[in-house]
């Protein structure tokens, strides 16, 4: 076990500072902590019930402090896997509120051959969270010896070849179509049923969403370069470099819990979390990209395009989709399709996707997409989109493609409608409607409705 043998007053009066700051009762924490050490009761599976308490009652800034030692989160983790693994058991005797955004914990921690010790521990909270634990000042040797005695506990050892087996199966993914299947056996050699990956605001992913995760990413011909490996005293620390959707994201370094010969546990390291956390959300919009792209593809400038883009309109549109030119101006799905079918496509028009970027809230896109027009070299425009749980576009924000649409609003339209302009607003009829279905955005942004006069026509447009 490594520990940081100097305390830092600094990160303390910093953790002090935001100590005070938190606003949450304390019987809802008292609570947390009670289902906590509840969980610790020395039952041969309990570290799958205490990992999902613990991340969501520890934060990940956390600091054990004892005489002269400093544990931070990451060595708390494996304390707590050597102390579940050899069936110890921490026995809260008392809780209690100290009326100044702490609380003071009595544990009882048996140990193998032991009966029982007892130690003191004050408890402060950040972000709702544990952030540090300090032994009561009389509490101090006899906590940092218990917690000598459990980094001592016997583990069945680390496999020599763990580092080389997680590179084998890193270099699977390589942007081949069989990269996931050529991984999955090497991934359950390696990586425990009841693995734990802590990602984002402390989620969790367990082995059953890894997998999904690793597929989501193999089958967007993501690849993902090892840049260092080495083993630690308890697993394993990595630094992966990962190109998703083209885009190189950088190195991240994570790291790993072994137990059993198997990694159990698996995160960023500290510092690194903003980095694992964009490779997350973007493997997580890797199913949003792929229907985006066709999506785009059958609009491939043919007359018929439409018949092979119908199908697709749904699956990435939602009905309630607002699209905006970020000054008022608003287009709907009704518009959005009239527009596509009646003049984009039948004037061959067609688009282009030219780079996609995950954004960092992981429910977002920022594309820049080129479209042709007639007698146009192309018209590459930055769009923004804004995903539901529903995986679908509720939201699009892009002026300059609200130009764009004007431009392809003036081409002709298909069949026996006739299109009347103004100086101040674009109204689209159809013979025999009175009213417009598709109003320009700047006549709309300027509350200017005209009430315009028509005439039948059998031509595609009224010059």
């Amino acid at each position: 076990m490594v520990y940081i043998t100097s305390k830092n007053n600094l990160i303390s009066a910093t953790i002090e500072a935001s100590i005070k700051s938190s606003t949450n009762d304390m019987p809802k924490k008292i609570d947390q902590i009670k289902e906590y050490y509840a969980a610790i009761d020395g039952s041969t599976d309990q570290i799958n019930s205490i990992m999902p308490l613990l991340v969501k009652l520890f934060h990940p800034q956390l600091v054990i402090e004892s005489n002269i030692n400093t544990i931070p989160y990451e060595d708390f983790v494996g304390l707590i896997h050597k102390f579940a693994r050899n069936g110890c058991v921490a026995e809260l005797v008392d809780i209690h509120d100290n009326d100044d955004g702490s609380c003071t914990v009595i544990v009882n921690n048996h140990l193998p051959g032991e009966n029982g010790d007892v130690t003191k521990q004050r408890v402060f909270f950040k972000d709702d969270m544990i952030v540090r634990i300090t032994a009561e000042e009389t509490y101090e040797r006899k906590f940092g010896a218990m917690l000598d005695r459990v980094s001592g506990l016997s583990t069945d050892g680390l496999p020599t070849d763990i580092v080389d087996m997680y590179a084998r199966m890193l270099n699977c993914f390589d942007g081949s179509d069989a990269a996931f299947e050529t991984a999955e056996p090497i991934i359950d050699e390696i990586f425990d049923a009841n693995l734990v990956v802590v990602h984002g605001d402390n989620s969790i992913m367990d082995m059953a969403g890894f997998k999904s995760f690793a597929s989501a990413f193999s089958r967007n011909h993501n690849i993902a370069k090892l840049e260092k490996s080495e083993r630690t005293e308890n697993g394993l620390r990595i630094v992966v470099r990962n190109i998703v959707d083209g885009v190189d994201q950088g190195a991240v370094e994570q790291e790993g819990l072994v137990e059993n010969g198997k990694i159990v546990y698996w995160a960023a390291t500290p510092g690194e979390e903003s980095g694992f956390d964009r490779l997350v959300n973007s493997v997580g919009m890797t199913d949003n990209i792929q229907r985006l792209r066709d999506y785009l593809s059958a609009l491939d400038g043919s007359p018929s395009a439409f018949e092979r883009f119908e199908p697709h309109i749904d699956r990435v549109l939602a009905r309630d989709i607002v699209w905006e030119d970020g000054d008022g101006s608003t287009m709907g799905y009704d518009d959005i399709i009239a527009l596509l079918r009646d003049q984009y496509i039948p004037n061959g028009c067609y688009p282009v996707l030219e780079s996609v970027k995950v954004n960092d809230d992981g429910s977002s896109l920022t594309v820049r997409i080129n479209n042709h027009l007639p007698g146009e070299d192309g018209d590459a425009t930055e769009q923004i989109l804004y995903y539901g749980d529903d995986d679908r576009i509720h939201r699009l924000i892009s002026a300059p493609f609200f130009k764009t649409c004007e431009r392809i609003a003036s081409l002709p339209i298909s069949g026996s409608t006739c299109i009347v302009f103004t100086t101040l607003t674009l109204a689209r009829y159809r013979p025999g409607v009175c009213r417009p279905s598709f109003i320009h955005p700047w006549g709309r942004r300027h509350g200017m409705y005209w009430e315009l006069s028509f005439q039948r026509s059998s031509r595609s447009t009224l010059m």
